[in-house]
């Protein structure tokens, strides 16, 4: 009887061995699904911070620019001279090669009796100049009084 238990375990033992040493085809597909999602979390955090500094970047122009303005228009009209002014304000400092100009010209003619102010600030993003261009007009009573 011996003989006929140990006959027909080994006639239920597989004919074949298996080989554990490399990977399934699901693993491979696992690893390769968990790799691109990774990949893809990365590129999203990357875009982030660069969307971020360009905002940054835009928000810190645009109040270099505003506040330009708002000092041209607070000068007496009078004192307002014609011509290209460099901004020297310490914020252009926080973007990447920054500068900026103010451009007071007549609007409509030298005896209009409106000056026409721009503000523009410029900065380099990425190998890419951008700027803000700001404009405003200014007169001696006061716009729309």
């Amino acid at each position: 009887m011996g003989e006929k238990l140990s006959t027909i375990i080994l006639m239920r033992l597989p004919r074949y061995t298996t080989n554990n040493a490399g990977f399934t085809f699901i693993e491979i597909i696992m690893a390769v699904g968990l790799l691109m999602l990774v990949f893809a979390f990365y590129d999203q955090m990357v875009q982030t911070v660069i969307f971020t500094n360009r905002g940054r970047f835009d928000d810190i122009g645009r109040s270099v620019a505003v506040e330009q303005l708002e000092i041209y228009r607070a000068t007496d009209f009078n004192l307002l001279n014609d011509g290209s002014f460099t901004i020297t304000d310490s914020d252009l400092n926080y973007l990447p090669q920054g500068s900026g100009t103010v451009v007071v010209a007549d609007y409509g003619g030298t005896d209009s009796g409106i000056k026409q102010i721009t503000a523009t600030v410029s900065w380099l993003d990425r190998g890419v100049t951008r700027d803000v261009t700001l404009t405003t007009l200014t007169t001696a009573g006061g716009v729309g009084k």
